[in-house]
């Protein structure tokens, strides 16, 4: 079963919530905290201009992976993540939290991986060098399914 991550024992600044993200240029957006769908999946934004952090995972900063989705588009209008294939490697990325600081981040990867091989215990870290996945759909769209058949995974790391 999922549960949240055990914040007990983190430092404070690693208790902190993502509240926003920037990329300037690219992405601009506010964040959600969110779980797992009925199917027990990422949940998703529940619109085109809103991020969503995966809470059960590191806050971004935090040792291991901090993942942040957010649409390409939604119902006609683009997604705040409407541009994220597009960002150069060595962009940086500005995540804003709870208690009004900031954190940066430098990309070191854009990936479109098709959908059935993305390597989820890749994306999904709780341990390790503090990195963050920004995520949203790409490649080509289904128009059967109404689904894209790829997902944009950028690689971030912190600036120190």
């Amino acid at each position: 079963a999922t549960r949240p991550a055990d914040i007990g024992r983190l430092a404070p600044e690693d208790r902190r919530v993502p509240v926003g993200l920037r990329i300037d240029g690219f992405a601009d957006g506010p964040v959600m905290e969110t779980g797992v769908d009925q199917l027990g999946e990422l949940a998703i934004p529940p619109e085109a201009g809103l991020l969503a952090w995966y809470r059960f995972g590191p806050t971004p900063g935090a040792p291991g992976s901090a993942v942040i989705a957010g649409h390409v588009n939604w119902r006609g209008s683009p997604g705040v993540f409407v541009s994220l294939a597009d960002v150069p490697v060595g962009a940086e990325v500005t995540v804003s939290y709870d208690d009004a600081t900031e954190r940066r981040f430098v990309i070191t990867e854009i990936e479109l991986v098709p959908k059935p091989e993305v390597a989820l215990s890749d994306v999904f870290v709780r341990d390790g060098p503090p990195t963050l996945r920004l995520v949203t759909c790409g490649g080509e769209f289904d128009s059967t399914s109404r689904h894209y058949r790829s997902n944009v995974i950028a690689t971030a790391v912190p600036v120190e």
